[in-house]
């Protein structure tokens, strides 16, 4: 049987994961908690960016100072970013990001992160990317990095060149 703190930790992640593929990343989750992270995210715009582990935490969780600590190094070993989704309590936003940048300290009321937005001009740095690889881009790759299509499923990467 389910608890019902579960569930709403395994919607969220859910929910989480499904934005980030909407905005074109291919998201990879671990059910249950089993990992260090809940998701781990491969930039498909932009496939040179550095990869993204997330984890996911409802309004009343919190990472303790040694989880904050084992997160952040095993993202530093893997050379990713790591960052926090966090529920916002407010009726007008569903949660945030938060990317961590260092680590904590026991017994210290600050906090080393900063607010990370999932596209912060990533459509014109795949453009950018687009023209440095031949000129001019077609009107055709231009719609595809507009269009964002979500990749759900390896079995959708048939032909890498279409992405």
């Amino acid at each position: 049987m389910t608890s019902t703190a579960y569930r709403r930790a395994a919607e969220f992640e859910n929910r989480v994961k499904d934005d980030m593929e909407d905005a074109g990343y291919f998201v990879m989750r671990s059910a249950g908690s089993k990992g260090v992270a809940d998701l781990v995210a491969l930039d498909m715009l932009l496939p040179a960016a550095r990869p993204v582990m997330v984890q996911c935490k409802l309004d009343t969780g919190t990472m303790s100072v040694d989880a904050w600590n084992r997160f952040l190094d095993v993202a530093a070993l893997c050379g990713a970013v790591p960052l926090l989704a966090l529920e916002d309590p407010k009726p007008l936003r569903n949660y945030s990001f938060m990317e961590i940048t260092g680590r904590r300290m026991p017994r210290s009321p600050t906090k080393p992160w900063r607010p990370w937005d999932l596209n912060p001009g990533r459509d014109a740095l795949a453009l950018d990317a687009i023209v440095g690889r031949g000129g001019v881009p077609h009107e055709e790759e231009i719609r595809r990095v507009l269009a964002r299509p979500r990749i759900s499923d390896l079995s959708t990467l048939t032909n890498p060149d279409q992405y």
